[in-house]
Parts: structure tokens; sequence; C-alpha cells
């Protein structure tokens, strides 16, 4: 009988992540621990501002939208694939119609962040649908982010399928973490834009505040949000916290030479230089590829699955 329980909450689980992915009018892409949080809440913040949402609360597909027809409906994933549907379902992708919101970070220091996270946070139930082995997961941090399949070298995959998939939607923006820190209120700007947020200079400027990391990481411990996204697994230890360190380049410090070589190789030789990421010393570089406008090639993409048979076997 628990076996059985058990499958169905999978069940309507997947059911329930089926159709939030096919009917968002707007996704954002990301690897886990590229910063989908922080981004969250400034956008949450916004949303405050413009529209009157409670504050304490975050923007999670339509609970918005609701509360303000305005509002996009917006999804935070993994893909222009949902992969979770199978093998139940058909496999949804992303379509022309929607907007989509690629956020990037430095695979190096993803690699790194996400085995701090597999280690310290992550739920049990987070743990069987990443389908992580524990053999994979409990090994040292150095040959996880080199390991073929869950570390750098399938980030850099990712990124580079992001990029040639991303001409076929109309509507979309590619967002580097790393630009988000050092040029928050511009960044955020060109979000707003995609999104067709009317937020002024000011209203940016404040959720860049709201969301700076001190005050998130005192407003995580404190309880702030009413979300169970934010909050600490284990309050003596700062690495099970959503909001950690944040660190561009961190992976240097945290990982031995020989490891770090060895992922800048990877970056330097498979990720697409247009990203800006270097494998070496340099841990950024703006390269004009990043800001030039993108010709959309249109209506090509995959069209509108039937949403009558989202979850259907």
């Amino acid at each position: 009988m628990a076996r059985l329980a058990d499958l169905r909450r999978e069940w309507r689980w997947r059911r329930k992540r089926a159709q939030m992915y096919a009917r968002s009018d707007v996704l954002i892409l990301s690897r886990t621990k590229s910063g989908r949080t922080w981004l969250r809440v400034m956008l949450s913040h916004l949303f405050h501002q413009q529209y009157g949402i409670p504050e304490r609360e975050l923007v999670q597909f339509d609970n918005f939208h609701r509360l303000e027809c305005r509002i996009p409906r917006v999804h935070f994933t993994h893909d222009t694939i949902f992969m979770h549907h199978r093998p139940w379902g058909r496999v949804l992708r992303a379509r022309p119609r929607q907007a989509l919101l690629f956020l990037v970070r430095d695979p190096r220091d993803v690699a790194l962040s996400y085995y701090l996270h597999l280690n310290h946070r992550a739920s049990e139930r987070e743990l069987a649908h990443k389908a992580v082995p524990e053999l994979i997961r409990r090994q040292p941090p150095e040959a996880f982010v080199l390991n073929e399949a869950f570390g750098a070298p399938d980030i850099v995959r990712s990124f580079n399928k992001w990029w040639k998939e991303a001409e076929a939607f109309p509507r979309h923006l590619f967002i580097r973490y790393e630009d988000l820190r050092t040029e928050c209120a511009g960044e955020l700007r060109r979000i707003c834009d995609l999104l067709d947020l009317p937020a002024s200079d000011d209203a940016i400027e404040q959720a860049v505040r709201f969301a700076a990391f001190d005050t998130m990481r005192e407003r995580e411990r404190s309880g702030f949000f009413a979300s169970e996204r934010l909050g600490g697994v284990d309050q003596s230890d700062p690495d099970s916290y959503k909001v950690r360190q944040g660190q561009v380049g961190g992976y240097r410090q945290n990982l031995d030479g020989s490891c770090v070589a060895a992922l800048d190789k990877i970056v330097r030789e498979r990720l697409d230089p247009a990203f800006g990421y270097r494998g070496d010393e340099a841990l950024l570089v703006i390269e004009p590829a990043w800001r030039r406008a993108r010709r959309p090639c249109g209506n090509t993409g995959p069209t509108d699955p039937d949403i009558s048979t989202v979850g259907s076997h």
C-alpha cells in the first residue's frame, strides 16, 4: 500500500508539473544552483510594487496571475524539454508562443554548488527526482564536478544545446548570473522588457536592494518568505541554506589545482565561446556575440501539445 501511495503521489507531481510547463506564458530555464531563487525574489518584488502582490509571496506559475491577470504565468524549469513527464505521458517541449529566459552561470561554479546542494540541502524526494546515484553523490567534490553525466561536462552540453535551440523562439533572452552580480539593475531591465513589465528605474533598484544576498540570507533564516523554497535544513550547517555564498569563481578556492585545471580545459574546449566563459585565469570575458541582437528564425519550433492529454496514459 505504501508503494502504491508513493506511485500516486509521483503521478500527481508529474501531471501538475507538466500542466505548469505547457500552460506558462514565460519559461525561465536554468540548471540547479544558477541563481534562479535570487531572480525569483527580484521578480516577485517587482510584481509586489507594480500590482500590490503580498511581499512575502514568491511567484510560482499562476499564483500571481490569479490575483492580477496582467501578470504572466511564470514557470521555473530546467530545459526546453520536460523529461520528467516520461514514461507516463508525452515528452513536452517549449513552444514558440512562450517567452524563454535562459539563466546561465559558469558551469564550474554550478557543478560545485550542485554538489553541495545534493549533500547538504536536497530532500529525499528531490534526490529521487534528480536520480543522482548515491555513489556519485557521496564521492569527493573533485570527482563529482568532473563527472560526465552530472558535473560540468553535462552542464556545458546543456548550455550549447540552449544556444542552438534559442533561435526557434521569437522571444528569448540569455542572462548570465555573473552579469546580474555586476550590473543587476541593467540586466533586470532587460528581463522586464522581455516580460513586458512596466517597471520604473526606482522599482528595479528597490527589487535589487530587497534581494541583496545578505538581506536574503537573513530573511531566509527568519522565515520571512511564505514559500518553503527558502529555509535552512540544518541551522548549524550554512551549506544547507538556499542562499549560500553566490561566489563568482568560487570553484578555484574550493577544489584542488588539478581539478581546477581539468574544469578550465572542459570550458575552454567544449563550451560555445559566445557565453564568454574562458578556461584560464580570466574568469569572465564579455564577448560581442553575447550582447548582439539575435534575429529569430520564426515559428519553426514544435507545435502546441494537446493540453487535454497532458498527463494521460
